[in-house]
């Protein structure tokens, strides 16, 4: 606030209408850029200032801003490279990226895996490296990955990792494009096998359909159907499994459409719960996808959800 004069947000008693205002003023935004020239990359600070034309807009942008005295963006550094970039503290921001990493036992072997799915902010971008590593509380590397080449030519990339022992890790995908730009994202991250004799569910899943099956989606441009999916663990052969599936405009709100999903066994310890429904016909913006699993008619407490973005381009 003191950089930019922005907003204050005291979260006191109740914090869920604080974070709400968080969510819906940080939800889009623009990126403005500009070129400077070589002999004025000197360190020098200069004034900023920023103004739309829109009325009841309100603009917070930091007053002076450091001309860099090397080329951060556009210039290709070969010195650091991405597996560097996955252990040190230092954020990399010159190439946005987005991530979402989740558990899931859906393999064929059945083992428990992290999947992390990951794409750069912009999809002109073209990524050629790219590292992941999972971190515990003392700092060390209990899962990596990385790759090249053919290995990022989806969009979005996914990732299974071999999950470590139970506990709390922070994730790190960092990557490099075409021009050396390079960028960072977190994420925590927490591993928690199913226990034995308990009906649990896994993290709801947000994808489409393509000629290779499901594929996850972080967001929906063009797609003609989104694909929601819950793993269901524990429940036994001869229980009766059920899902619904709820649209809402947040995650506490009313659910504006209800449908219901369909159970598919997988494995004798393992169903999926999923539902297919279209999106092509949906305004830009985002939708609350809440999951309601239910055993012999008893619904299990938990509630995954997860929040369906869909953009214009």
């Amino acid at each position: 606030a003191g950089l930019s004069g922005n907003a204050v947000i005291r979260l006191i008693g109740d914090s869920l209408p604080a974070v709400k205002r968080i969510a819906a003023e940080t939800s889009a935004y623009y990126v403005a850029a500009f070129e400077v020239p070589a002999q004025e990359r000197n360190g020098s600070t200069e004034r900023v200032e920023v103004s739309v034309a829109r009325e009841g807009v309100a603009v917070r942008a930091q007053p002076t801003l450091v001309m860099p005295t090397i080329a951060v963006r556009g210039a290709k550094d070969d010195s650091v490279k991405v597996r560097d970039m996955l252990t040190v503290s230092k954020v990399f921001r010159d190439l946005p990226l987005r991530a979402a990493a989740y558990t899931s036992r859906a393999s064929q072997d059945g083992r428990l895996r992290v999947v992390c799915v990951f794409e750069p902010s912009d999809e002109s971008m073209r990524l050629t490296d790219a590292a992941i590593a999972m971190f515990d509380d003392k700092g060390t590397s209990r899962a990596q990955w990385t790759g090249r080449g053919s290995d990022l030519k989806a969009t979005p990339v996914v990732v299974p990792l071999n999950a470590p022992s139970p506990g709390t890790y922070r994730l790190r995908v960092a990557a490099k494009d075409a021009t050396g730009a390079g960028g960072t994202v977190d994420q925590d991250i927490k591993v928690d096998p199913p226990k034995k004799g308990a009906v649990s569910l896994g993290a709801l899943l947000l994808g489409t359909q393509t000629p290779a099956g499901f594929t996850p989606r972080l967001q929906f441009v063009s797609e003609r159907v989104a694909i929601a999916a819950v793993e269901i663990y524990g429940a036994q052969k001869t229980a009766k499994v059920d899902a619904v599936f709820e649209l809402a405009a947040s995650e506490t709100g009313p659910a504006a459409a209800v449908r219901p999903g369909t159970i598919q066994a997988l494995r004798d310890d393992l169903q999926m719960a999923s539902i297919m429904f279209p999106v092509g016909p949906m305004p830009p913006g985002d939708v609350v996808v809440r999951a309601v699993v239910s055993v012999d008619g008893q619904p299990i407490d938990a509630r995954p959800m997860r929040t369906l973005r869909k953009v214009q381009r």
